[in-house]
């Protein structure tokens, strides 16, 4: 990781812009290594627990990489293009033809909002096969969901409560049985 200023806070992903996310832990080092190539420091979330459970990758949320808010848009710019490269110059000295290419080709990014169900729906349909504590993580996701950024279209707010079913269903079943099993005083 790029050093980061004497004046970071101890925990350096605090108040930083994620910039992308990776559901393997390879392509976020790659990612992180593109950034510090170019002098930009970041920092990875969620890197050890996809690196010790990588079958929950998308349940939560894969490895994000952040960045500080200053080098937001170099950092995207960057891991757009997809290979090492010299800094890249700001956005003013785009020609116009070069922001006409970029903008046919991206798809629109997925909301903070969007990314929060989407992680939400996969927790619940896991919580099954691990009781509880899914299920607790994705009743997490969806009461934050109303206070992230981005709206949500009619699909996702459709994938949103058929979560909130899926974790309230799993909580019902599995709460009894487990303290059936691990409840009772022998």
């Amino acid at each position: 990781m790029a050093d980061l200023p004497p004046e970071a806070s101890p925990h350096p992903a605090e108040g930083w812009i994620p910039v992308a996310e990776y559901t393997s832990l390879h392509e976020a080092g790659v990612a992180q290594g593109m950034l510090e190539s170019a002098g930009i420091a970041s920092v990875l979330d969620n890197e050890t627990m996809v690196g010790m459970l990588w079958h929950l990758s998308n349940a939560v949320g894969g490895v994000r990489v952040r960045v500080a808010p200053a080098d937001e848009e170099a950092a995207r710019a960057l891991l757009a293009e997809g290979v090492a490269a010299p800094p890249l110059a700001g956005p003013e000295e785009q020609s116009a033809e070069s922001k006409a290419e970029a903008s046919d080709d991206d798809e629109p990014m997925e909301s903070e909002r969007e990314a929060m169900v989407r992680r939400a729906l996969v927790a619940s349909l896991l919580g099954f096969f691990i009781p509880i504590l899914l299920h607790l993580w994705a009743l997490t996701l969806i009461v934050q969901v109303p206070f992230a950024k981005g709206r949500l279209d009619h699909g996702r707010k459709v994938r949103l409560a058929v979560a909130l079913a899926l974790t309230l269903v799993g909580l019902a079943v599995s709460s009894p049985i487990l303290w059936m099993m691990f409840g009772r005083s022998r």
